[in-house]
């Protein structure tokens, strides 16, 4: 006797969406920038955070320390992200997206906090003074916000949504990374030339892929390049600026 079949749902017998060869050209590309983007931020920090029992670095406070775990737990959500599309498992990237937005309003929030604690604390990096380290810390937070926030509300567009997360990560993020990298913190030269190769790697990508760049990377672009380094130094260098920054903190009106 035959024995009876068992009913099949819809999604086990739906295959996943076939890909092109530009379609796997560029979800590799996205996960090799995830990952390098990801390592970057390891080796900025490995010395302050991630290694710092070993470097006998002084204890960081417990704010700090959690938005250190926070930002990580990012990155390592980013990579997970990309590497769902990668596998071609879309819906559970999806279904994650949500989570993610979570995260990110976490880390935005947070990050705020420990900014304006840096300020008040008249903490000093590289030799830049208390106001400067705010201004570049505040315009990184309001930079990720902006390409995050986009990057949800294009999520259905996959082409938009896909640039503006990787813009949220290599304009938003990784500031903070070159100055705190070996052989390279301290040497304007080298710190420009490591954030303008993340930056312009999306858009270098597409033109050789594609022949063309996608207006999402044209528009981020050239809103990071606008409120960059050379932008962000000069406004903090204005007396303006400092009354603002103690403001904010709360210094004063």
């Amino acid at each position: 006797m035959a024995s009876p079949s068992l009913p099949t749902t819809a999604s086990s017998v739906l295959p996943r969406p076939k890909l092109d060869a530009q379609q796997v050209r560029d979800r590799s590309f996205y996960l090799i920038m995830a990952i390098a983007s990801t390592f970057l931020i390891f080796l900025a920090f490995a010395r302050s955070f991630y290694l710092k029992a070993y470097f006998q670095t002084p204890q960081l406070t417990p704010l700090v320390e959690l938005h250190g775990i926070i930002f990580s737990i990012w990155m390592v959500f980013f990579v997970v992200q990309t590497a769902l599309i990668a596998s071609n498992r879309p819906n559970i990237h999806r279904l994650l997206g949500y989570a993610g937005g979570v995260l990110a309003s976490g880390m935005i929030v947070l990050g705020t906090i420990v900014a304006v604690g840096a300020e008040r604390r008249g903490f000093r990096q590289g030799g830049a003074d208390p106001e400067t380290n705010f201004l570049f810390s505040l315009s990184d937070i309001v930079t990720f916000a902006i390409f995050v926030a986009a990057g949800f509300l294009w999520r259905h567009r996959r082409e938009v949504h896909q640039r503006f997360m990787l813009l949220a990560v290599v304009a938003g993020l990784l500031d903070a990374a070159p100055p705190r990298l070996p052989l390279i913190g301290g040497h304007p030269a080298r710190m420009a030339i490591i954030g303008l190769a993340f930056l312009f790697a999306g858009p270098i990508y597409d033109l050789i892929s594609r022949r063309r760049v996608h207006m999402t990377y044209i528009l981020g672009c050239a809103f990071a390049l606008v409120t960059g380094p050379p932008v962000r130094i000069a406004l903090a260098a204005t007396p303006g600026w400092h009354n603002i920054a103690k403001w904010l903190v709360g210094f004063g009106n």
